[in-house]
């Protein structure tokens, strides 16, 4: 079976996997015992070796994971404040920190 060709843009994206990983605590150990290395080598590198790559590739995949981060859907405001109306001085509950009339003042305005 013929080898694979690894384009150069394969080998850049499996490095910057690499130096994410090495820079966690204990990524360099996970790294080294997954290729069977001493520890000591592969603190050394700054790219992932050709001779070491398809291993690599192997081991950790050739995908950064997501680190999109999904806001959570909210449907109304959390913050709640208590205050007087400025126009009628009645009290009511805000659901923002700006606002300064109640409801029957807002309407009227």
């Amino acid at each position: 079976m013929p080898r694979q060709i690894v384009v150069q843009s394969e080998i850049d994206a499996a490095s910057l996997m690499m130096r994410r990983m090495r820079a966690q605590r204990g990524g360099a150990e996970k790294i080294a015992q997954a290729l069977a290395l001493n520890l000591q080598t592969v603190k050394g590198w700054e790219a992932v070796p050709a001779c070491h790559f398809r291993r690599f590739n192997a081991a950790f995949g050739n995908r950064l994971p997501s680190t999109k981060i999904v806001p959570s859907p909210r449907l109304q405001s959390t913050e709640r404040v208590r205050r007087q109306c400025l126009c009628c001085g009645a009290r009511f509950v805000a659901d923002g920190r700006w606002l300064r009339l109640c409801k029957p003042c807002r309407g009227r305005c």
